[in-house]
């Protein structure tokens, strides 16, 4: 798994727990991940599975809460949900689906990502 090319750094990605890890690991500071290993509180949880289940109702506050401009995610049936909504919302673009790992982002955020 690879952060994709061409994000600009600074900014902050919505992924599970791994991927989180990862994100630190690679990436940090320059992408900073909503959760990883170093934050599991039963709060940072509660939130991520109430996006990842019900996305409709949870996620335009985390949007606004969290401003995050990246969403990245393995696809599987503890995401399906909250990344079939992102596919079908205009305020989201795919820019990578690569085995199981998907790459969203903000459109209009980055130039080359709206295209």
């Amino acid at each position: 798994m690879l952060i994709p090319r061409g994000l600009p750094r600074g900014h902050s990605f919505f992924t599970e727990i791994e991927i989180g890890n990862y994100i630190l690991w690679s990436g940090y500071p320059g992408f900073r991940p909503f959760i990883d290993g170093r934050n599991l509180y039963p709060e940072r949880i509660e939130r991520l599975m109430s996006v990842l289940k019900k996305p409709e109702q949870s996620w335009p506050a985390f949007e606004k809460e969290y401003s995050p401009l990246i969403v990245m995610a393995w696809l599987d049936r503890d995401t399906f949900v909250f990344l079939n909504y992102l596919n079908t919302s205009p305020e989201w673009v795919l820019i990578l689906s690569e085995g199981r790992t998907v790459v969203y982002v903000k459109r209009g955020a980055f130039a080359s990502a709206s295209k």
